[in-house]
C-alpha cells in the first residue's frame, strides 16, 4: 500500500474515533439526547419477535465472533497472509478493550423505559455489540473480499437494531460504537497493508 493511502486510512480511522469520542462527551455534558427516547418507543412494537431479535443479537455475541475471527485469521495464515491476520485479532482485540476502557469512563447506565429483554452486566455507552461486530465485518471486507460489503452491513444493521428493541441500549449507544468500530478497521486496514484478495 502506498503510503498516501496508508495514511488516508489512519486519517479516516482516527476521525471515526475522534467522533465517537466527541458523541460520548458530548451526552455526558448534554444528557441523552431527545431522539433516543423517541427511537425506543417507535420500534417498542418490534418486541413482539423478542426471539428474532434475541437471535440477533446473539449472533454478534464474543464467543461466535471470536471462533470465526479464529478461523479466519487462521485461513489468512493459510494463504499466506500473516500480517492480516495478525491485523484481524489484534484490531478485534484493541476495540474490545477499548470499549470496556470508555464504557468505565463514560459510565453511562443502561436506559430504563422498557423492560430488559437479554441480560447485560456492564454499562451502556458505546454499545459493545455494534462495536465489535463493525470492526469484524468492516475488516473481512476491508481484508478479505469486498463481496461481503452488502450481506456485512445487513449483519451489523440488525445487531446494532436488535440491541436498541431489546431495550438495553439507547440508539446513541449503537452509533457510537459503529463509529468506534468502523475506525478501528480503517486502522487496520492501513496496518495490514494488501489489499483483498477479490475486489
Amino acid at each position: 500500500m502506498a503510503a498516501s493511502h496508508r495514511t488516508a486510512w489512519l486519517l479516516a480511522g482516527a476521525l471515526l474515533i475522534a467522533a465517537a469520542l466527541a458523541f460520548g462527551l458530548w451526552i455526558t455534558v448534554a444528557g441523552t439526547p431527545g431522539f433516543d427516547p423517541r427511537v425506543v418507543n417507535a420500534v417498542a412494537g418490534w418486541r413482539t419477535s423478542a426471539g428474532l431479535w434475541l437471535a440477533a443479537t446473539h449472533v454478534g455475541d464474543g464467543w461466535p465472533r471470536s471462533l470465526a475471527g479464529v478461523a479466519i485469521a487462521g485461513l489468512l495464515v493459510w494463504k499466506g497472509r500473516r500480517r492480516a491476520a495478525a491485523v484481524l485479532v489484534g484490531t478485534m482485540t484493541a476495540v474490545a478493550v477499548t470499549n470496556s476502557g470508555l464504557k468505565m469512563g463514560f459510565a453511562r447506565p443502561r436506559p430504563d423505559l422498557l423492560a430488559h429483554l437479554d441480560r447485560v452486566s456492564d454499562l451502556s455507552f458505546p454499545s459493545g455489540h455494534a462495536a465489535s461486530n463493525m470492526a469484524f465485518w468492516l475488516l473481512l471486507v476491508l481484508l478479505v473480499d469486498r463481496r461481503l460489503a452488502v450481506p456485512a452491513l445487513v449483519v451489523v444493521a440488525l445487531i446494532g437494531v436488535s440491541r436498541v428493541v431489546l431495550g438495553v441500549h439507547w440508539p446513541s449507544d449503537v452509533l457510537a460504537g459503529w463509529l468506534l468500530g468502523a475506525g478501528f478497521a480503517c486502522a487496520g486496514r492501513a496496518l495490514a497493508g494488501s489489499a483483498p484478495s477479490r475486489a
